[in-house]
């Protein structure tokens, strides 16, 4: 014969258990909240690279008439392939501000009125890239990739360019979405 159990209260010992559990899921809720949104994971963040030499020296880019290389991207499979083609640099605006807003024409990703406004190049390798309000915005992550590889790919080409310190006018940008963009990005040549 089998005995018929009564019913069968928690005791003492589950109803701790449960209230650490409800402790921890409130702690790690309140973690959350308080953490910056923004904060880019290690895999997206770029660090520059150091070229040692003289204290930086400023100087502005010019170019007559040069030929530069005019990056498309395209999608082959899942990596980002890019077209190239020659464009003459016409008289008196600056080649590498030129090789990007051509970049971004022919990319169709950022606004059509989005542009590189000026390019000032130091001894040292870094190029501060100002871009006009329209650049700045958020975009998809994949779109954001091509758009800055592709910017930084468009530079790599100037062999006097080791990093790209992204800008709005005078301000450094932080991102377009994922990317942190607050410190100089180093160029990308072929290959890399």
């Amino acid at each position: 014969m089998t005995k018929k159990r009564k019913n069968h209260k928690p005791t003492n010992g589950l109803w701790a258990v449960l209230l650490a559990g409800a402790l921890v899921a409130g702690s790690v809720a309140a973690w959350v909240q308080m953490t910056d949104n923004k904060s880019i994971p290690i895999s997206e963040r770029r660090s520059p690279t150091e070229r040692p030499g003289k204290p930086a020296k400023v100087h502005v880019p010019q170019s007559e008439g040069e030929t530069v290389a005019v990056l498309k991207p395209r999608y082959d499979g899942d990596a980002i392939k890019y077209d190239r083609t020659e464009a003459q640099v016409p008289k008196g605006i600056d080649k590498m501000v030129f090789a990007v807003n051509e970049f971004l024409r022919e990319s169709d990703i950022a606004p059509k009125d989005a542009r590189a406004t000026k390019a000032v190049l130091t001894e040292r390798g870094e190029l501060r890239l100002q871009f006009n309000n329209a650049f700045d915005r958020t975009y998809g992550s994949e779109e954001e990739r091509a758009l800055v590889d592709g910017i930084l790919h468009s530079l790599g080409q100037f062999k006097e360019i080791v990093n790209v310190q992204f800008c709005i006018g005078d301000q450094p940008m932080e991102t377009l979405g994922h990317i942190d963009l607050s410190t100089p990005q180093a160029v990308l040549r072929d290959g890399s």
